[in-house]
């Protein structure tokens, strides 16, 4: 084509109110007459402003040729190559398997010369038009399909915002390309994949201080670790177990399945999946997670911290049981993690990681290919951990016997090993480790299957079928990783409802009579294991035999069942009930009210908060104890010896450091002295590359915050920027009496409203649920009845004991209820009320013995009892003492072994004693903050 002007077309014939308008509109035009076309060039500055929008294939490709160097020189052929100088001496040899390939690059830059030129309308105006336009016939042939072109495959502003709301909704890339394509809309995955990380990597909250944050909020337990460099802290590991996973894992917790995976994140860093196995799922049993976590290096300290917050968050030393078996590959620092975190449960090896090892070893000294299969089915057989026994039909385990003929024909075959003393000390070598995979010494542990790890291999192709894209910072993962989780919870659920619901309508008659205590109240994998039992016929009943059934998964084998009549639900053991609060109550537990020596209260998880003070006040203790004065300056030092790094603001930790590729180290470039990108470099760099055309610059201002989505194109008079503030949302705060000052404030928890205000609040704080109020109205009532004699003589019981009646919905009251819940659960009360405002502290236990030394702050406003929670760290005035029970001298009071804890409080007490004084020693106190519903002073809701 020629380059002469050529007559400007009349949709682009017209004048419009800025370049960005002019720009959208030629753009438009291009994509109805099937153009695609970028910005060529444009100078939006000074006098001579001007834009100049070509073809895509407009101009030549840029020149970038590749760059020789003598030294970094490496062929493209499978050998090794070399350097030789004149005289035929090598200088250098490179490997290939070394190479550092490059990504290659094409242009589409052909040299077509179709050109449109925008102008102002005049030097000082903002409108612009078209002043020339070089069209004519195109140097290349028209595409087929308009959507090879990038731009052509722009969504509008309307498509744009539902694709995003879908994207942050998980919708997967394929739902997505399903929705636009009943619009008539076409796009490539690689478009959605890239809006997805330009959303996710662009926006300013996906920090770590968010993504921790966001955890918490979901209702997962998390913990984490961070590295100080320079004047930046970042992320090392992270760790985190929804509650509904610790609770299956503390029900099924008698094998669990571990190991890491890779690909799952931009930063490489390797995702720990932790998973058990449930007692649901029929012909295989389901599979739920547990836990999951990033580390940043597969190290002894990385594995044994990961396995020391899995132990402290879901099996604390308070609770009854632990696991009994973990499954793991062959990774060893993984495995003495384990062994020293969990000393006592067994350790087994997955299989299938112990047969590739077998032939990564051993496969070497054979020429002959059956002679090694040959010897990996003899491996195979010495793992085997259950057969079929030809002569009575059932699955059993192996005895030693059949592991001698394994380990006798291993020998045999060894012999035809070019070196068989090196194939026979293999396999002694590894039965120094016997009891973790030989088929004899695992046949009696109880895995349900778990002799190998596919179980977690599987999850974790779900889990990264789930998330879509390796590409994605943490937080963009996680998000994808809580939604795996929820659809396995809500599997899961599913699961049990059908097996609880459903019924076998094919069963025979006498199979439905012996089985029918046992139909929807057992898991359907138990069901069909005992029904498959009942085919042997005329067996010895005994406990000891070689069932693998019994064995592997404690489900009763033939030698177990009754020969006729129906089969009793209680022979089947817990784990196996569908309701077993119902079907089968706790075991190995007996009540017998003539054997009851006493009555101990449910065990309640402290908080940090709560062992921190409790520490602080145990220090305190020692500090008077012992006023010796070099005791007291080693004291000093330890206490000075605190490092402020334990205390640095988790809003300003960074992400993770993205890890080297995994591979060879040989094929990592070694003498680079550039230092790593941190992860702020990587979102601006990857900003830049979205950021090629004028929909993607757009799109990455917008999630930076940069841009006005309404309208950016007038200009605007810049204010100074205003100052960062931290701002904190608590619910309910303006409940908060103005005693207690609004920032010490952490949480304030606004309990139902139905008569039992009081014990919910009391609920929340000890056992974290307010629907236990009836547990708490039970130990308080015990107690009470246990001092009625005693410390409550003086109270009117009928009411007290009514009060407390679980049944009955009348209000707490003070001063009777407070002091009894102080008591009853060894720990100080503050009540703030505006009548009267009075601290009640456990009369018959010292800070030493008490459960928690830190108030529970209670407050009555508007006749109703919220539960306010106070940051760590911060400092108020508690009420005074309620002196009655402690009656009025100061002497007494100096002496109370609680007076150095809350001396002020004490002290302040001490100086209004007149006021108390006045009360005859014979009043009765309740009619002191009664809640008597003629005083009108009620503690009501």
């Amino acid at each position: 084509m020629s380059d002469s002007k050529n007559q400007i077309p009349e949709e682009l014939n017209q004048i419009w109110k800025d370049h960005n308008d002019a720009r959208n509109a030629c753009f438009e035009w291009g994509k109805k007459n099937g153009i695609s076309m970028y910005t060529v060039r444009s100078t939006l500055t000074g006098k001579k402003r001007k834009m100049q929008l070509g073809c895509k294939h407009f101009g030549q490709p840029a020149n970038k040729e590749v760059r020789y160097n003598k030294e970094d020189h490496q062929s493209s052929q499978d050998s090794k190559s070399f350097v030789a100088n004149d005289k035929g001496e090598i200088i250098n040899a490179t490997d290939p398997k070394n190479n550092n390939k490059e990504r290659q690059t094409f242009s589409q830059r052909i040299g077509c010369k179709f050109l449109i030129v925008f102008r102002p309308v005049h030097a000082q105006s903002q409108q612009w038009r078209v002043v020339s336009f070089y069209g004519g016939e195109h140097s290349h042939q028209f595409v087929q399909e308009l959507s090879t072109y990038p731009m052509l495959r722009r969504l509008d502003d309307d498509d744009e915002k539902i694709v995003i709301n879908m994207i942050k909704s998980h919708a997967t890339n394929n739902s997505i390309i399903s929705f636009l394509a009943a619009k008539s809309k076409i796009v490539d995955p690689k478009d959605i994949t890239n809006l997805r990380q330009t959303i996710f990597n662009n926006d300013p909250d996906h920090t770590m201080f968010k993504l921790i944050s966001k955890l918490q909020e979901k209702g997962y337990k998390v913990k984490w670790q961070s590295k100080q460099e320079g004047d930046k802290r970042f992320l090392l590991s992270l760790f985190f177990a929804h509650q509904s996973a610790i609770d299956l894992a503390r029900k099924f917790s008698e094998v669990i399945v571990m190991d890491a995976t890779y690909k799952t994140n931009r930063h490489r860093l390797p995702f720990v999946n932790v998973v058990g196995t449930g007692n649901i799922g029929y012909p295989r049993l389901k599979t739920f997670c547990i836990a999951g976590g990033w580390v940043s290096q597969e190290t002894n300290e990385s594995y044994e911290w990961v396995v020391t917050q899995l132990r402290d968050t879901v099996w604390p030393s308070h609770q009854p049981i632990s696991p009994q078996t973990f499954v793991t590959d062959n990774e060893s620092a993984l495995v003495r993690a384990l062994n020293t975190i969990f000393p006592d449960a067994k350790k087994l090896l997955c299989k299938v990681h112990m047969r590739r090892n077998f032939r990564t070893k051993l496969r070497k000294f054979f020429d002959v290919k059956d002679d090694y299969e040959n010897l990996e089915k003899a491996v195979n057989f010495l793992m085997t951990d259950q057969y079929v026994d030809q002569l009575s039909g059932m699955s059993v385990i192996p005895d030693h016997l059949l592991e001698n003929k394994a380990i006798d024909k291993y020998k045999e075959i060894a012999q035809k090993a070019r070196k068989p003393e090196d194939v026979i000390k293999y396999l002694d070598e590894k039965l120094e480790v016997r009891e973790k995979w030989v088929g004899t010494d695992i046949a009696y542990v109880k895995h349900f299957g778990n002799n190998s790890t596919n179980r977690v291999e599987g999850s974790h192709a779900n889990l990264k079928s789930s998330i879509q894209s390796s590409s994605g910072n943490l937080y963009s993962v996680f998000e994808q990783i809580d939604e795996y989780y929820r659809l396995k919870n809500l599997a899961w659920k599913r699961q049990h409802d059908k097996e609880s619901l459903d019924v076998d309508p094919h069963l025979p008659e006498d199979h439905k009579e012996r089985l029918a205590q046992l139909e929807r109240n057992i898991s359907k994998f138990a069901f069909y294991s005992i029904r498959n039992e009942l085919k042997h016929r005329n067996i010895i009943k005994t406990d000891i035999c070689r069932c693998a059934i019994k064995a592997h998964y404690n489900i009763p084998c033939c030698h177990m069942l009754p020969s006729i009549g129906t089969i009793p639900l209680s022979l089947v053991p817990r784990r196996w009930h569908l309701y077993p609060e119902r079907t089968a109550p706790e075991e190995n537990i007996t009540r017998n009210n003539n054997d009851i020596i006493a009555v101990t209260e449910p065990y309640v998880l402290p908080s940090i908060e709560d062992e921190i003070n409790d520490e602080l006040a145990r220090i305190t203790g020692l500090l008077y104890q012992y006023p010796d004065q070099q005791q007291r300056t080693t004291l000093l030092h330890r206490l000075r010896a605190i490092s402020d790094d334990l205390f640095l603001d988790i809003e300003e930790l960074q992400q993770p450091k993205t890890l080297a590729k995994r591979g060879d180290g040989k094929s990592q470039k070694t003498n680079s002295k550039k230092r790593d990108l941190i992860e702020l470099e990587h979102q601006d760099l990857e900003s830049k590359k979205k950021a090629k055309t004028a929909f993607g610059r757009e799109s990455a201002e917008i999630w930076e915050g940069k841009q006005d989505t309404l309208d950016n194109t007038q200009p605007t008079n810049q204010l100074p920027p205003t100052p960062f503030i931290k701002l904190r949302i608590v619910p309910n705060l303006n409940l908060v009496t103005d005693l207690i000052p609004p920032f010490a404030v952490e949480t304030v928890h606004n309990p139902a409203a139905d008569g039992n205000c009081g014990f919910r609040a009391l609920a929340f704080e000890l056992f974290g649920s307010e629907d236990r109020y009836v547990d708490v109205k039970d130990t308080m009532l015990l107690h009470y009845l246990k001092n009625i004699d005693g410390d409550y003589k003086k109270y009117d019981h009928g009411r007290v004991k009514g009060i407390l009646n679980p049944q009955d919905n009348q209000w707490f009251c003070a001063p009777e209820c407070a002091q009894i819940a102080a008591d009853a659960f060894q720990t100080p009360i503050a009540l703030f009320d505006g009548f009267q405002s009075n601290m009640y502290i456990p009369l018959r236990v010292n800070p030493f013995d008490a459960k928690h030394t830190h108030p529970i702050i209670l407050q009555l406003k508007n006749n109703h009892i919220i539960l306010i929670k106070i940051k760590p760290g911060s400092h108020i005035q508690w009420p005074i003492l309620y002196p009655e029970p402690r009656g009025h001298k100061e002497e007494v009071l100096t002496a109370d072994p609680w007076y150095d804890i809350f001396k002020d409080v004490f002290d302040r007490s001490i100086k209004i004693l007149p006021e108390f004084s006045t009360i005859p020693d014979n009043t009765d106190i309740s009619s002191i903050h009664s809640s008597d519903s003629e005083t009108a002073v009620d503690l009501t809701i």
